[in-house]
């Protein structure tokens, strides 16, 4: 499969089969995407791995507490709360990718962009390989209590959470607007 033809086809994915991602596929995956990235954001950028039954349910219940927390969460009751924590909970695994925090504005969108441009990657990689992904980049990534148990420091940044496992299901695509469309050539804008 080519690599145009992956960009194209690759979607973000929310159904996944019940089956275990081998820890060797998610090792050999981060270190093919950590592969395609500056070095420094390696060495500013933590992942945390979560895709054993007890660390699965501890940030399944992280997260469903973070989003209880959220504008829409706090208007919900329990029971569609505890809906959220078994979607979470079904996930065969998740990721929280943490990159370090800057003072200076230059540095921290530097950061932030080379964070996005490894998940991107590793997005792609897998999808060559059949296992698919979504990145949450909601409100709860913006929750305190979260920060605190994935043990963010005040120097740190959380980018998103990935969910990942096996397709079950992928979605159709949807129309795009294409990027040609969008562009506007210098100087007639």
């Amino acid at each position: 499969m080519s690599v145009a033809t992956i960009v194209k086809e690759r979607r973000s994915i929310r159904k996944f089969k019940d089956q275990d991602v081998p820890d060797r596929l998610i090792y050999e995956l981060l270190e093919q995407a950590g592969n395609l990235c500056d070095r420094q954001i390696l060495q500013a950028m933590r992942i945390i791995v979560a895709n054993q039954r007890e660390s699965k349910d501890r940030l399944s219940r992280y997260m469903t507490n973070a989003f209880a927390r959220t504008t829409m969460g706090r208007f919900m009751p329990n029971p569609i709360i505890e809906t959220f924590y078994k979607r979470f909970a079904e996930v065969p695994g998740h990721l929280a990718v943490i990159v370090e925090d800057h003072e200076s504005a230059e540095q921290k969108d530097e950061q932030y962009a080379q964070a996005c441009f490894f998940l991107q990657s590793l997005q792609l990689l897998a999808w060559e390989k059949g296992l698919g992904m979504y990145w949450r980049s909601d409100e709860i990534l913006y929750t305190p209590a979260l920060f605190e148990k994935l043990g963010l420091t005040d120097g740190e940044r959380l980018v998103g959470i990935i969910h990942f496992g096996f397709i079950a299901k992928t979605p159709r695509p949807r129309n795009r607007t294409s990027a040609a469309k969008k562009s506007h050539y210098w100087p007639n804008i």
